[in-house]
């Protein structure tokens, strides 16, 4: 327009630069949006995966301790105070044998998936390991409720009703304990108790290699409450 009425010399030097800088404006402003916008979603994927398993969309390992050092000092107050719960997909590499390389995240989402149906809305889950997972439930009143969560649990992974793997079981193993233990100071210290937890999945005691569940008191085996002649303890 200012061209067109005359008001600016279009044969002045300086134009051709102008409008260069004046085209290069919208592509320019464009690209710096776009690189924001890369720049967020990257560290809001960052925070994300601190909090979130990427896989299975259960809570990460560090969300896990930061729920059960509250709980377990919590449960030094109360009559019972609930239970953590390992859950080992015991049957993995089979699957992964009969089913195809490529089947393994598929059996441990559904894994996942199973945990996550057998358990309350206010229970923590996690994915630790590969195929081992974590439940910290506080909402139990006694040993009875402790070994009825654990029995879902086991009975989860049988269940072969699945839109995503139709048919297949899933033999898990359990190892339940109450949150009656000594508090834990520090995440170090939370870890170091984990993994003494873990340690009974590598060497499943003798006298309990035929069960599928492994019920602690105290930091001792103690036989189930609720289903004392059930074939799983």
């Amino acid at each position: 327009m200012l061209f067109l009425l005359g008001t600016v010399d279009s044969k002045a030097r300086y134009w051709p630069v102008a409008l260069m800088l004046l085209l290069q404006l919208p592509p320019t402003y464009l690209a710096l949006v776009w690189r924001s916008r890369l720049l967020n979603e990257g560290r809001l994927r960052g925070l994300a995966a601190k909090v979130t398993d990427p896989l299975t969309g259960l809570s990460s390992l560090a969300v896990l301790i930061d729920r059960l050092r509250p709980a377990i000092s919590r449960a030094q107050n109360l009559k019972h105070g609930g239970a953590l719960y390992l859950i080992e997909i015991n049957n993995l590499s089979g699957l992964v044998n009969e089913l195809g390389a490529d089947s393994k995240e598929k059996v441990i989402l559904e894994a996942a998936n199973r945990i996550r149906r057998a358990i309350s809305d206010s229970d923590t889950a996690a994915r630790i390991t590969e195929q081992l997972f974590a439940v910290v439930a506080q909402d139990l009143e006694d040993d009875g409720q402790v070994d009825s969560l654990a029995t879902r649990l086991l009975v989860s992974g049988l269940r072969i009703e699945s839109d995503f793997l139709p048919g297949v079981s899933l033999q898990f193993r359990v190892i339940a304990t109450d949150l009656k233990v000594r508090v834990l100071p520090n995440t170090a210290a939370a870890q170091a108790w984990l993994r003494g937890l873990v340690n009974h999945f590598l060497a499943w005691p003798d006298t309990h290699r035929s069960r599928n569940i492994l019920l602690f008191s105290n930091g001792q085996v103690r036989r189930p409450q609720s289903a004392a002649s059930n074939s799983s303890f």
